[in-house]
């Protein structure tokens, strides 16, 4: 009798420890569950947040840090220049454009160009866009003595300051060539670019403005021709993209000024970092 209540008992607590370590499970199981649910949801969510921001990376609120290029609340700044010009029918679209969006731009002119677009060159510095000097003949200043260097280099820029007013000496040489003869006898400073289109290679608008939209950043001098129908209308598409990313686009010597860099003669620049 004995035994079999001694027996009954075991297989009561048994029983019991089963019912509560299969409770445990049961508890432990739905916690996770829930869990899981939860993570899901707040996933699925929180696409708004997590979203990618053109020009900038992305506005998840756990991101930390300064923000890519700057981020919003630093300026953004961008000098874009234009080769080689003026030309009628497209430096003078150009300009109209450019002044419909608050852009000012760097033109760096060729001598020979100037007969016949006086009123191009003179509209240029009514709109407050810098005029540069391309040389007069658009030679390779690179290969020329200093004295013929130096003509050609009076010679357009007698053509331009007549015009202009300006009193700012850019020099951007033809085929981006320096020499070192040249950077000692020079009394403008250089003005080289770090982000070549090539559009004179007969490149589309549509991939002239998607290669400066995905390569351009602060501090960067973009190289355009405005003798290129093509050239033009990719400039303007990429500086609505840009100006949408938050860039403002500044003429070169504005760019250096606002990065606190006092361009000198004979040096050599390509960007601001």
């Amino acid at each position: 009798m004995e035994k079999n209540i001694w027996k009954r008992m075991i297989l009561l607590i048994l029983l019991a420890l089963i019912l509560s370590i299969s409770y445990q499970f049961f508890v432990a199981g739905s916690r996770f569950h829930l869990k899981a649910g939860n993570s899901h949801v707040m996933a699925e969510g929180s696409g708004a947040e997590n979203a990618e921001i053109p020009g900038g990376g992305s506005s998840a609120p756990e991101s930390s840090g300064v923000p890519a290029d700057g981020g919003a609340s630093q300026p953004k700044y961008i000098a874009i220049t234009f080769d080689d010009g003026p030309k009628q029918g497209t430096t003078d679209v150009l300009l109209d454009g450019l002044k419909e969006r608050g852009v000012k731009a760097t033109f760096f002119i060729i001598g020979q160009q100037v007969e016949g677009n006086e009123e191009i060159i003179r509209q240029m510095a009514e709109d407050g866009h810098l005029v540069g000097n391309h040389t007069f003949n658009h030679v390779n200043l690179a290969k020329l003595s200093s004295t013929d260097g130096a003509k050609e280099l009076a010679e357009c820029f007698g053509e331009l300051q007549s015009l202009t007013g300006q009193e700012d000496c850019l020099v951007r040489p033809p085929y981006g060539e320096v020499s070192d003869t040249l950077k000692k006898n020079i009394d403008c400073p250089i003005v080289l670019w770090s982000v070549d289109t090539r559009d004179w290679t007969g490149k589309s608008a549509g991939d002239i403005a998607d290669y400066i939209v995905a390569t351009a950043k602060t501090g960067d001098i973009i190289l355009l021709h405005d003798i290129y129908k093509d050239s033009v209308q990719g400039a303007l598409m990429a500086i609505d993209t840009m100006q949408k990313n938050g860039y403002t686009f500044v003429t070169v010597t504005e760019l250096f000024e606002k990065n606190g860099i006092s361009m000198e003669s004979g040096k050599v620049y390509r960007k601001t970092y």
